[in-house]
Parts: C-alpha cells; structure tokens; sequence
C-alpha cells in the first residue's frame, strides 16, 4: 500500500485519446440526429400544451396561451412559519 499525504487523491486512469475516425464518427451521429429531429419535426409539427395549437418549439406554449399566464406575483409568501 502506498501512503498520501492528506487530501491528495490517488491517481486516476486516464482515458487514451480517441483517434479522428473515432471523433468523426461522433459527429456524423450528431447530424445525423439533427435530420432525425427534422423529420419528426415535418412529419409532427410542435404543437402547444395548453390548447394543442401550433408552437414555435416542442413542449412549449403558443404566444396566445403564452400571453394567458398569470405568474406569481408578492405576496407569495408574506408570512413565516413557526417552527415546531
């Protein structure tokens, strides 16, 4: 067993490097992913969860619905709780 001074960690494997195949094919996946989502984006246009109207991204709100929301506003929490 070998000994450390406090608060040095032991080393760590390190991960080779990747070779340019390797890295070129990782971003080939990306792309290829990109056009994937197009597809899906063509074939199911991103629709609004509130009234299911055509949205500008996936899972989010259309400017009608947008423009409905009541944020929070004081006085959320004007009082304190006691503790037990």
């Amino acid at each position: 067993m070998r000994w450390l001074p406090i608060g040095m960690n032991p080393p760590q494997a390190v991960e080779p490097p990747r070779s340019r195949g390797q890295m070129a094919g990782r971003g080939l996946w990306k792309h290829l992913a990109a056009v994937g989502r197009l597809g899906l984006n063509l074939l199911y246009p991103p629709s609004c969860l509130a009234c299911h109207g055509a949205a500008s991204a996936p899972d989010t709100l259309c400017t009608a619905c947008w423009r409905q929301v009541r944020f929070i506003e004081r006085p959320y929490a004007s009082f304190r709780f006691v503790g037990r």
